[in-house]
């Protein structure tokens, strides 16, 4: 006990150490190149994008700024790609396409496909929240293109899932499901039993909207077997819940009233908010099929208190914008110190073997 609350002691002040932008100066004014001190601060910053963004935003204009003094256009995308990231979660959706856009000009110059591909994947992200579908289409699908020109299989998964929930939005159907289809179909050949579990529950939900209750069912017991084999109880709520709502259509209340049970259970004992809000929808919708109107007022209730409980707890991303690295001169490494030793050394040396020949 005693040799683990050490390691957790160093750890968290490793961590502390880390996330101390003057000391992570002082390591950085220790390498040798800009391009090392860039690539420094843009893992840092790429590390803690989620868990504290202003230290995140100060590390990539330090990354901006070495990259820079650097002139390398590998490091200027990386810090651009972390610039973009962290507006994108702010919500300024202006300043994320410009750094992005970015990113891309650089690395198109230095023919870098596999960057190019994320960061043809970052734009559309963008513009799907800008709901410009076409241009996030069209970003999507060069992302597409270059993933598979790179054989990243894992990445073209996941814009093939993307494209589906793209045209889903659009009320394209059709297209939706085809894209659903190949993500799940080259899922299985990677054995990406995430993108499966996702590319099931979709294509289930894309059943129900189709009024097509049997192929819904069959896509969420699927679901249910891939989240087996990840070991993933908590999101198989959704799968109970996508049952739960098709028993419901079939006219079989009891049936969902078993899956609200085991949809309710996991909520329970995982603490799963994320399937709490749909959970409350549907068990209304049940209630009002029972005819139990105080059930159903009950949960349309506690459903308007969770949307307000949940739009008081979402605290916005915040970074001080206004943040302006210091680059302080590095002292360059100073090598007369040796050349004296060398020079001493060797003149004694050289007299020995120049000295006159005796006749």
């Amino acid at each position: 006990m005693k040799q683990q609350l050490i390691v957790l002691f160093i750890t968290i002040l490793s961590v502390t150490k880390a996330q101390h932008l003057d000391s992570l100066i002082v390591s950085a004014n220790g390498y040798a190149h800009d391009t090392l001190r860039a690539g420094l601060f843009y893992e840092q910053g790429f590390r803690y994008r989620l868990k504290n963004p202003d230290f995140s935003f100060r590390c990539a204009r330090y990354s901006e700024a070495y990259a820079a003094q650097s002139h390398s256009p590998y490091y200027k995308a990386k810090a651009a790609t972390l610039l973009g990231i962290l507006f994108y979660r702010k919500g300024d959706y202006t300043r994320a396409l410009h750094y992005h856009q970015q990113a891309i000009q650089w690395r198109q110059e230095i023919k870098d496909v596999a960057g190019i591909a994320k960061s043809e994947l970052n734009l559309a992200n963008v513009y799907s929240e800008l709901k410009v579908y076409r241009q996030a289409e069209l970003c999507y699908l060069r992302a597409l293109q270059a993933a598979i020109d790179q054989n990243d299989s894992l990445l073209s998964d996941r814009l093939y899932l993307n494209l589906g929930v793209l045209h889903q939005e659009q009320g394209h159907f059709v297209l939706a499901e085809y894209y659903y289809i190949k993500a799940l179909e080259q899922s299985k050949q990677n054995s990406d039993y995430e993108i499966q579990g996702s590319a099931l529950n979709n294509l289930s939900d894309l059943s129900f909207a189709g009024n097509d209750m049997d192929k819904a069912e069959a896509y969420a017991d699927a679901s249910l077997v891939v989240k087996d084999l990840m070991d993933n109880e908590p999101e198989k709520a959704d799968s109970y819940l996508c049952l739960a709502k098709i028993a419901l259509n079939r006219n079989m209340p009891e049936e969902a009233d078993k899956q609200l049970i085991k949809t309710l259970g996991i909520i329970q004992k995982y603490n799963y908010g994320e399937a709490l809000e749909e959970y409350y929808n549907v068990k209304a919708l049940w209630a009002e099929k029972v005819k139990d109107v105080y059930m159903a007022n009950a949960c349309y209730k506690k459903l308007l208190a969770l949307k307000d409980s949940l739009q008081t707890k979402e605290v916005p991303v915040q970074f001080d914008e206004s943040f302006t690295p210091v680059i302080a001169p590095v002292a360059q490494k100073s090598y007369g110190y040796f050349v004296w030793i060398f020079l001493f050394l060797l003149v004694p040396f050289a007299a020995y073997f120049i000295k006159p020949r005796q006749l």
